[in-house]
């Protein structure tokens, strides 16, 4: 029996970068017997912006998975939403199920996941959100799934980076009116405040703001210990540490998922004393499949490369268990056994059941 592991979270970047993440080490049981019956899944990432970083590593993942799995009659369609741009998600998933007539759909995030939402009803399409999972997916339509990292354990565990390892007592969090944001945002405040640490500043701005100089102001008038800003996008993360350093903020920085895209050579000193919560994913055989296809890798690569394989690894499995009870592969069985079956792969077992989430930590 293999075991799931998790050491503490966080990203120090002090001089260079030091990652310390959730740790997954998993090995796959095996494959299963593949079905023949061609299923085609519509994949809609980031492949272009500041966050090309995540979709083209999930891609990889999906083509590893497509390499491992040749005989399971898996044909993927791939759409560009230029790193969470709504309208081009919609305009996606639009093109995926009236034009492309796919059978399932993979999208990358919950910031996009509330304005799919008309066309997975009209449509009555199978939606996995592959990077997140969240108790806002659990309940936004019984068509949409939460397959990846749960957003809230995310916020828990970075509020035990700030209380219980840096020590702070007076917490601030800023955060942008985003999905993503708000929902890990909130999750820290709540663990904060559990944890006998004090929030004395929750504030929060629209995607996109870039004068954060006001609120630094205050959270430094307010003698604060610790900042917690889970912005989505690298600039806005690198913009907010740049302004804080300027105004001789002390308190630590701590920030989220976003920071897998930030260029650490032209940030620079900038991102002194910045702490980011990312997942992280050692697996000997993961790598070694990565390194065989692409070359080298590092642990957060990993995890947005397991994302992908086990989201494929995902509809393989459920696609098999159709085939083996002989029932027909369509877009309605394949939503009703993605709520049945069981997933075994690198980044651990899926198993939606009645929730719609997997909450991977």
């Amino acid at each position: 029996m293999t075991k799931l592991s998790k050491v503490v979270v966080g990203v120090a970047v002090v001089g260079g970068l030091a990652i310390i993440g959730a740790q997954f080490a998993r090995q796959l049981t095996g494959r299963a017997p593949v079905p023949t019956e061609k299923t085609k899944v519509g994949v809609i990432l980031p492949l272009t912006g500041e966050l090309s970083f995540v979709g083209q590593e999930i891609e990889k993942g999906i083509q590893l998975a497509l390499a491992d799995f040749p005989e399971a009659g898996i044909k993927v369609v791939v759409e560009d939403n230029e790193s969470l741009n709504t309208s081009k998600a919609v305009s996606a998933l639009q093109k995926l199920v009236f034009v492309d007539k796919v059978n399932v759909v993979l999208n990358d995030a919950v910031n996009t996941a509330k304005a799919l939402v008309s066309t997975v009803d009209q449509a009555q399409i199978s939606t996995i959100i592959v990077w997140d999972s969240n108790e806002q997916l659990r309940n936004l339509h019984s068509h949409i799934f939460g397959f990846g990292f749960s957003t809230e354990k995310a916020g828990q565990d970075a509020a035990h980076l700030a209380v219980s390892t840096q020590a702070a007592k007076k917490v601030a969090v800023i955060s942008l009116h985003d999905e993503w944001s708000e929902i890990i945002a909130n999750a820290f405040a709540e663990e904060t405040k559990s944890l006998g640490a004090e929030v004395v500043i929750h504030e929060k701005f629209n995607v996109g703001e870039t004068d954060f100089r006001t609120v630094i102001a205050k959270i430094k008038n307010q003698k604060v210990d610790a900042v917690f800003f889970p912005f989505p996008f690298p600039d806005s993360i690198i913009n907010f540490a740049k302004q804080a350093r300027e105004l001789n903020l002390e308190a630590s920085l701590i920030t989220g998922d976003g920071f897998v895209g930030v260029d650490l050579k032209t940030a620079g000193e900038v991102l002194e004393n910045v702490y980011a919560v990312l997942p992280w994913v050692t697996d000997p055989a993961l790598e070694t499949k990565y390194a065989a296809r692409f070359g080298n890798s590092n642990s957060v690569s990993l995890a947005f490369a397991g994302l992908g394989y086990d989201a494929v690894k995902l509809i393989v499995d459920t696609k098999t268990s159709l085939e083996s009870s002989h029932q027909a592969i369509n877009s309605e069985t394949l939503y009703q056994a993605l709520k049945q079956v069981e997933s075994q792969g690198f980044l651990g077992t899926t198993n939606f059941g009645t929730s719609n989430i997997a909450d991977k930590q």
